[in-house]
């Protein structure tokens, strides 16, 4: 089910777990912690879980470390899904077999899930990379890996549930909008 243009989830529709997806700087995190706040969720941040991985020190960051971050991360959304909350991944899940394991997981717990799609035109994105080389805000992204992702990068299909931001409102104001009470 793919909402339209203008979508909203009341609360009482909103799913299990809200997937964020889209390439790295997109602004899925900034969009990932309003959410979460709004829906009183857990966050699993994938970035933060690399970061206790030694390896994340490396670049490019091995691909092994990636895969015990994620594999740490659905122990994270098992984790909040048993206890009974709402959890919001944020990572890129850039390739649909990375979005159909997260639902695989949730649907141990009959939970759904929703995909948030940032879709940040490319030139903001390209601004925000460059503004975070010369004053960090966040960990860098090598070439490599961010052509990687762009390039392997597949939009949520017609038939997964899907919200879009394209960064056009401020992150509060869409949430508020799309997430009504």
């Amino acid at each position: 089910m793919v909402e339209e243009s203008e979508p909203t989830v009341p609360l009482d529709r909103i799913p299990g777990v809200v997937v964020m997806c889209g390439v790295p700087f997109a602004g899925k995190s900034t969009l990932a912690r309003v959410i979460a706040a709004r829906l009183a969720a857990r966050l699993i941040e994938i970035d933060a879980v690399i970061a206790d991985d030694p390896r994340s020190a490396l670049v490019p960051i091995p691909d092994a470390a990636w895969s015990a971050a994620y594999r740490r991360g659905e122990e994270l959304l098992r984790d909040g899904l048993r206890a009974g909350e709402r959890v919001i991944w944020d990572g890129v899940a850039f390739r649909r077999v990375m979005r159909d394991r997260l639902r695989r997981v949730a649907r141990e717990f009959g939970a759904d899930v929703l995909v948030g799609h940032v879709t940040t035109p490319a030139a903001e994105i390209a601004a925000r990379r460059a503004r975070n080389r010369v004053r960090p805000t966040r960990g860098d992204v090598d070439e490599a890996t961010f052509a990687m992702v762009r390039d392997r990068f597949q939009v949520p299909g017609d038939d997964e549930w899907v919200i879009r931001y394209d960064g056009g409102e401020p992150a509060e104001a869409w949430v508020t909008r799309v997430f009504p009470e």
